[in-house]
Formats: C-alpha cells, sequence, structure tokens
C-alpha cells in the first residue's frame, strides 16, 4: 500500500496548515518542530513504523524545510542590500559546517534507526537556517537595512 502522506506536496500541504493553526493559538512553543514532528510522526504511523517508512516520511519533512530555507535566502537576495547578500552567503557558509559537524555524529554508528536520526538531525538545522533567515523577511521584519 502506498503511503499517502508521502504523496507530491504532501509534506507541504500538511506542515504548513498545521503552522497556519499553531499561529492562532497563545501558547508559545516552537510550532515548526512541533509540525515538522506531527507530520513524521502521521507518516510513519501509516507506515506501519518501518525503518523504510521512517526514512521516507523524515526525508520529505527534511525537503520541505531545505526548500523553506532556500526560498528564504531568495527573498532576502531579492531585497537587494548587499550587507544582507554578504550575510546570507557567509553564515550560509558557516551554517553548512555546523549542520555537517553536529549531524556527522549519526553517521559513525551502526544500525537501523541512524539514518533516520541522522535526516531529522539535518531537518533540525534547515528549520533553524529558516527561521534565521525569517528575521529579514515578513511584515515587521527583526533586521532591516538602514535607509541610505
Amino acid at each position: 500500500m502506498e503511503n499517502p502522506w508521502l504523496a507530491e506536496g504532501e509534506a507541504k500541504a500538511r506542515i504548513e496548515a498545521c503552522l497556519v493553526a499553531a499561529s492562532g493559538e497563545e501558547e508559545g512553543g516552537d510550532a515548526p518542530k512541533q509540525c515538522s514532528d506531527a507530520y513524521f510522526t502521521g507518516c510513519a504511523e501509516v507506515g506501519d513504523w518501518t525503518t523504510h517508512a521512517m526514512n521516507q516520511c523524515q526525508g520529505a519533512a527534511l525537503g520541505y524545510w531545505e526548500g523553506v530555507a532556500k526560498a528564504r535566502e531568495h527573498a532576502v537576495f531579492a531585497i537587494d542590500d548587499q550587507r544582507l547578500t554578504d550575510y546570507v552567503e557567509v553564515s550560509g557558509i558557516a551554517w553548512e559546517r555546523y549542520r555537517e559537524a553536529r549531524c556527522q555524529r549519526f553517521l559513525l554508528p551502526m544500525g537501523t534507526m541512524y539514518l533516520q536520526m541522522y535526516a531529522a538531525c539535518l531537518t533540525e538545522t534547515a528549520m533553524e537556517r529558516a527561521a534565521d533567515l525569517a528575521d529579514f523577511l515578513g511584515d515587521e521584519p527583526l533586521i532591516v537595512p538602514e535607509p541610505e
């Protein structure tokens, strides 16, 4: 049986619907992580929690967050402020090194769960990158270029 949670665009639709629902709630929390985890859990459950299903489901969540981070990078570049462009480029290099150093620990041991744990770490760091880049975007960005 094909897992409907892995259909094209399904991770995006489910995670974004969760984020919209969470935006109306008063409680704080980490909505991106909670929504990503909720997607993974639902997807893995439909896949009977097999290692293969967990890898596929985490991979779908990873693909979503990497797409968000990449779209936000492009949006910051579109602001057309060289200081912001430089920041995104330099911080992107540092982020890739940090991500590699942080997540590669799950490639050292042997076992069926380590690939999923590695993908979960990559997902978490992609969420962090997306959150950092969001500081420049939105109706009231936290960081704005000064007028010239």
